[in-house]
């Protein structure tokens, strides 16, 4: 669709998502933006907050930052969507206090289900990638959720 799409859906679904939300009172605040062969990609401040290991961002914060990553690169198609599988691959350790850059694109669509997958690199070394299966969101699929009837 369009950064507008990207920007749209993610200020209505994800203003308090702890990976991109920008209303999150200590979330990541990642800003993604729409890439030229439909995909996304945001570049990430590695902070020392994000260590696990010292020296080295935790695991969870990868694996969320390839997740948003993919959530976001559905929402540029103007889908939203909830994450039915993630399946994280960790190439080489992700040095904390200096920047990566977060990718992902969808690989395939199959009515309400989307493939997508995303990759982190820093200094343009792959340190981890991830493949997601992501069902479209419909007001049955969150019903109950955040008081929602």
């Amino acid at each position: 669709m369009s950064v507008a799409s990207l920007s749209s859906l993610c200020s209505q679904e994800h203003s308090h998502c702890v990976a991109c939300g920008l209303h999150h009172p200590t979330g990541l605040r990642i800003q993604f933006r729409a890439t030229d062969d439909g995909g996304v990609t945001a570049t990430v401040d590695c902070t020392p907050a994000m260590q696990g290991y010292t020296g080295l961002v935790h695991g969870g914060i990868i694996s969320l930052m390839l997740d948003a990553a993919m959530t976001n690169c559905l929402f540029q198609r103007g889908v939203p969507a909830l994450t039915a599988q993630l399946n994280v691959r960790f190439r080489e350790p992700l040095q904390a206090g200096r920047s990566a850059v977060v990718t992902a694109r969808v690989v395939r669509e199959t009515g309400n289900a989307f493939v997508v997958e995303a990759n982190v690199f820093q200094g343009n070394r792959l340190k981890a990638k991830g493949e997601g299966i992501f069902m479209r969101k419909t007001r049955t699929s969150v019903a109950g959720c955040n008081g929602e009837p």
